[in-house]
């Protein structure tokens, strides 16, 4: 199994708030697309996904699960995917 990882970064500048950032990247496994998640950085409600974070959801969508210490692996950014609720839940 070959698993591929891209990054890519997103900026915003805000007047009220300031500069945010964010990263994201995308998940190829044996050369099929599994996560597409681009870094969206805003004021409020961001998605920010390390790379780490990125590998996990592709494991776990192609049915493994990973645990650190005996707990599912806490990925920060709220994913409807990964934690089946949505950001407004």
């Amino acid at each position: 199994m070959k698993i591929e990882i891209t990054t890519d970064q997103d900026e915003h500048e805000c007047d009220d708030c300031g500069q945010a950032w964010a990263e994201g990247g995308r998940v190829v496994v044996d050369g099929e697309e599994v996560i597409n998640k681009p870094g969206e950085a805003a004021c409020y409600d961001g998605k920010d996904y390390s790379p780490a974070d990125l590998l996990v959801m592709a494991l776990d969508k192609l049915g493994h699960s990973v645990t650190v210490d005996g707990s599912r692996y806490h990925i920060t950014c709220v994913d409807e995917d990964y934690h089946g609720v949505s950001p407004q839940d």
